[in-house]
């Protein structure tokens, strides 16, 4: 490991725990920032502006997890997709889509650590999880397992369902619910094989609504990637090849519809036979087998956080010349460290591409993944040799979402990038980063490994 991670090891100082605003979301949701399990403050995720004390909160039912969040979780609304459509097709990049599935993850999470946690209203989180599960998989609420950029939302159901299944909820979840869990975990596993296997080179998902490649920026692989380490931890690596290997297109839909999992069995059946093909192969991404769990998720926070540190980045955008930076001219407490996130500075058809919205779209399910293999046992720290990378890029991404961001991109001109509430309608906040957030400072932050 370099000098530079080293040093990073013993870089304290400017640790901050996470704090933040009280915001409202969609029908008057609240979600405040959560306080961390660390004493020493480790940044904001409200407004610069914002009290660390004023909203730090003891905890007595979960520990290291954020009462509010909790009464915030437990009372969501039940969790339900969308059908893909030609005039919606990827329903699950919408906000509100990312949201429930982070909110449906969050619950698994802290109840698979804390069994006995509730709502301070008296509702358990078991209860509640069981009654989420029992809507997703109820039959026209699933996902549509599409196996492209929705795995935005689709990433966090996966892994809310290995949780769930290693978990004390899972014994008390009738048989066919834990049938109907296995088998969208199943439909969700295939897409991303279909997808993402170092095999495949397609221009669409499973539903055929194009605008794909495997290649584009993290925040598309931190997503059915993702996917595909959920379903390795909930099968097995030797499993899942041979279930991959024993994958027949007509047989699975025809499990889909008896289950009444339309969403799902839209995008198969669009697929075809040609899913077949794909979907046999062993899953290698990037050269890494299902065996290499830690390989993989090594490798999507390499991609994910490759750039230099930067509190300011200059380029073309729009045909104008743009600066790129932290809104309050404060400076990351990462400066010059490697690695920040790559969409920070990137390129797009319009020029550059740096932005806070883009780099949160990635992390949060790259995040996700390590919270879940983390809790479940299959996070090795002796292996991650993208721990430290990830840590630094989680670190200023934290930080510039708290300070605020003025990003560039395609879409993105000189926009407010924050995790208090902006953009107003497709901003972090009303994509679940509270929730997100809390699952860090609970397991993934840097005194994790």
């Amino acid at each position: 490991m370099s000098k530079m991670f080293s040093r990073f090891r013993g870089r304290r100082a400017h640790a901050v725990i996470a704090a933040g605003a009280v915001v409202v979301i969609a029908c008057a949701l609240v979600l405040i920032v959560a306080v961390s399990r660390s004493p020493a403050p480790r940044g904001a995720a409200g407004p610069p502006s914002s009290s660390a004390s004023a909203h730090q909160e003891a905890n007595t039912s979960a520990g290291t997890f954020s009462q509010t969040l909790i009464n915030t979780a437990v009372a969501a609304p039940l969790i339900a997709f969308k059908a893909p459509s030609s005039g919606d097709k990827r329903p699950g990049t919408s906000p509100t889509a990312i949201r429930e599935a982070a909110a449906l993850d969050y619950l698994a999470l802290v109840l698979q650590q804390h069994p006995s946690a509730t709502a301070q209203n008296g509702t358990t989180v078991q209860s509640a999880l069981l009654a989420q599960v029992a809507h997703l998989v109820a039959g026209g609420n699933e996902p549509d397992a599409d196996g492209g950029l929705e795995g935005w939302s689709h990433a966090m159901v996966a892994d809310a369902l290995v949780l769930l299944k290693n978990g004390p909820a899972w014994s008390q979840l009738p048989a066919g619910e834990q049938g109907k869990v296995t088998l969208l975990m199943e439909a969700l596993g295939y897409a991303g094989n279909y997808t993402y296997n170092d095999a495949s080179n397609f221009s669409s998902g499973l539903c055929g609504y194009g605008d794909f490649s495997k290649t584009n920026n993290p925040n598309y692989q931190d997503g059915y990637v993702d996917v595909e380490l959920a379903a390795i931890q909930y099968f097995g690596a030797t499993t899942w090849d041979k279930m991959l290997a024993g994958f027949n297109d007509a047989s699975f839909i025809a499990q889909l519809q008896a289950a009444g999992f339309t969403n799902a069995a839209h995008c198969y059946s669009a697929a075809g036979s040609s899913a077949t093909a794909a979907i046999v192969r062993p899953f290698v991404w990037m050269g890494h087998p299902a065996s290499d769990l830690m390989g993989i998720w090594n490798q999507l926070a390499a991609d994910t956080f490759d750039q230099t540190v930067a509190s300011s980045v200059s380029g073309t955008s729009h045909h104008a010349a743009v600066s790129a930076h932290i809104a309050d001219g404060t400076i990351s407490p990462e400066e010059g460290h490697c690695c920040m996130g790559h969409e920070f500075d990137s390129t797009d058809s319009w020029g550059l591409r740096s932005s806070a919205l883009y780099v949160f779209e990635g992390w949060m399910n790259v995040t996700a993944s390590r919270a879940m293999l983390s809790a479940v046992g299959g996070f090795d720290c002796s292996t991650a040799s993208s721990s430290a990378r990830y840590e630094v890029g989680s670190e200023d991404l934290i930080y510039k979402l708290a300070h605020g961001y003025i990003s560039y991109a395609l879409d993105q001109k000189g926009v407010l990038d924050n995790g208090s509430g902006q953009p107003s309608s497709d901003g972090a906040l009303s994509k679940g980063y509270p929730y997100d957030l809390d699952a860090y400072n609970a397991l993934d932050g840097p005194t994790s490994c």
